[in-house]
């Protein structure tokens, strides 16, 4: 049983002094885009980097496409080249 100003507001309503979730307070930022920047990676590009960075041991081709969930390892091995030559331009 409720009591006081909780009686008066059905439960699906938040209170006035309880902020909105940070998903529902920020407008949603549209990544479809192309940035002109040349060091600006593609969510393969960092999945592939990110596996890199956390891995223990060495990645096959073949292991790090699974992992970073790429097709096959011959996509695995075109976005090494293109990490590669990312870090050698910067």
């Amino acid at each position: 049983m409720r009591y006081g100003p909780a009686t008066l507001r059905p439960a699906s309503v938040r209170p006035i002094t309880v902020s909105r979730p940070s998903l529902l307070r920020f407008p949603l930022v549209d990544r479809s885009t192309q940035v002109d920047d040349p060091f600006v990676r593609s969510t393969q590009l960092a999945k592939v980097e990110a596996a890199f960075w956390l891995a223990d041991e060495p990645l096959t081709s073949k292991k790090l496409a699974t992992v970073a969930g790429l097709v096959d390892g011959r996509e695995a091995k075109r976005l090494i080249d293109q990490l590669r030559h990312l870090y050698e331009a910067e």
